[in-house]
């Protein structure tokens, strides 16, 4: 949301009045604020729509379109941090300390399975398939049926869990239910907040979780072909942002020639 102090100079002028350079200030003006790149982006293409909508209806005085020329900011946002052993440990720690008790088994899914957040959040037991070790997610990004394989980790995990439901009928029973509503979380977001903040990892978002499980898998010798199915991604070029990890574990290989050769002198 962009708060009202944000646009006093585009709040004072009419539609028609509006000119590209009364938008480059709007867009110095959301930087110096702190708004981030993206979001300063939302705002052009929300302002760009406003107008074409406005010469589309023929509203009086409007004229042009002052965006027609502004493009959108250019950034990076494929931010990918990755947790380490001893952090994992720090971050569990943390968890753990949580006031929200059923976080803990969330963040610990989310390793296991390298899913997305909505994805574990929305899971239910009828989706479990504990003999042939799997998981259906009936609704995904992409819009089609994933089945996602569960490690021996996630299915003691899930065992602990149901031991918790003292043999209720789990039918549409989420897995990771809010205790106060019996209902899917809507936002984990400020218990998760304080425990990346208690563990050093304020910056530690949860999708970085996704990230963090793709690059196990890469540096324990895995083909982005199998990280991908993993992952659920619908493009092989998504996948290929950890191929930097794999070049490292290639790098890490042929120095041990050199090690071997020197050994047998």
């Amino acid at each position: 949301m962009i708060k009202n102090h944000i646009v006093p100079k585009l709040g004072s002028l009419q539609m028609g009045q509006v000119r590209p350079p009364d938008i480059a200030v709007f867009l110095d003006l959301m930087k110096s604020k702190g708004y981030a790149l993206g979001t300063c982006n939302r705002a052009l293409v929300m302002l760009r729509y406003g107008f074409e909508l406005a010469l589309k209806w023929k509203m009086d005085g409007i004229h042009s379109n002052p965006l027609k020329e502004i493009k959108n900011l250019v950034f990076d946002n494929k931010i990918e941090r990755y947790l380490n052993s001893g952090q994992t440990q720090e971050l569990m720690k943390s968890i753990q300390e949580s006031e929200n008790e059923q976080l803990q088994y969330i963040v610990l899914f989310l390793i296991y399975t390298g899913a997305r957040k909505p994805e574990v959040l929305d899971a239910k037991w009828i989706d479990i398939d504990q003999e042939r070790k799997s998981w259906r997610i009936p609704k995904t990004k992409s819009g089609k049926i994933r089945h996602v394989p569960l490690s021996a980790g996630a299915l003691v995990m899930l065992d602990k869990l149901k031991l918790k439901l003292n043999g209720k009928p789990i039918d549409q029973i989420p897995i990771f239910a809010n205790p106060k509503t019996g209902l899917p979380y809507v936002s984990i977001f400020y218990s998760w907040d304080k425990a990346r903040t208690r563990a050093g990892l304020k910056e530690f978002r949860i999708h970085d979780l996704r990230h963090s499980f793709a690059s196990c898998l890469v540096n324990a010798g895995r083909s982005l072909y199998e990280v991908q199915e993993l992952l659920g991604h619908a493009d092989i070029k998504t996948t290929s942002r950890y191929a930097h990890l794999s070049r490292e574990r290639l790098n890490d290989a042929v120095n041990t020639v050199p090690q071997i050769y020197m050994a047998q002198k």
